[in-house]
């Protein structure tokens, strides 16, 4: 038997071979299934409606945005570096903006966590986020050293995190009440991901802004 937040992969899909009714998902839902039947489930819905998540808050953007409405997935599911570079990078003003807009809406809020769409892109929202309060953790931070940052997170030493794709899953600081997605996702199943690193409940939180 085993338990799983995540039950479908990108790359494979669904975890297990047969659904609710018994019924064998077809070879395109799933490919070498872990599990063989799937026995309960439960949405995120009903376990924020039952007090075991927060309610999620989608916020209003009172900034310009990205230009990521053209962006196209390649085979691998990947969005093309050179979309990425044209919808993210070099937009100095456009990202102070946006940051500026997250900290205004996150003035009595207690952890902001930032997904940034590459390391340039971190890099450059770093730059409008006050250093004092702000760190960046991506694939090539040392894990002593993301150990340290994420302590100083939950220990609310710092207020704002940016991550770049290394913070979407298995990371928990339950205090963090706003999550700032300045990326275009590639699947909803990433999208529920990222949001869900805001849903934990805590002392003092009553919802996150997302």
């Amino acid at each position: 038997i085993g338990l799983s937040a995540t039950p479908y992969r990108m790359s494979t899909g669904y975890v297990y071979k047969h659904d609710l009714r018994g019924v064998a998902l077809h070879e395109s839902k799933t490919r070498e299934p872990y599990f063989n039947k799937l026995i309960y489930k439960i949405t995120a819905r009903e376990l924020i409606q039952q007090n075991y998540l927060c309610q999620p808050i989608v916020g209003a953007i009172h900034s310009e945005h990205y230009e990521t409405l053209n962006m196209q997935t390649n085979a691998m599911g990947n969005f093309s570096k050179e979309d990425i570079d044209r919808a993210y990078h070099g937009k100095g003003r456009l990202t102070a903006d946006i940051v500026a807009d997250v900290i205004n809406q996150s003035k009595d809020r207690q952890g902001v966590l930032f997904f940034a769409a590459t390391v340039q892109h971190a890099g450059e929202i770093m730059e409008s986020l006050p250093p004092e309060l702000s760190a960046i953790v991506t694939g090539s931070t040392s894990a002593s050293q993301r150990e340290i940052i994420i302590l100083k997170f939950k220990a609310k030493i710092i207020k704002y995190l940016v991550n770049v794709a290394v913070l979407c899953v298995g990371f928990d600081a339950p205090h963090c009440d706003v999550v700032a997605i300045l990326r275009a996702t590639e699947s909803a199943s990433l999208l529920q991901q990222i949001i869900g690193r805001g849903l934990r409940l805590s002392d003092g939180k009553e919802n996150c802004l997302v």
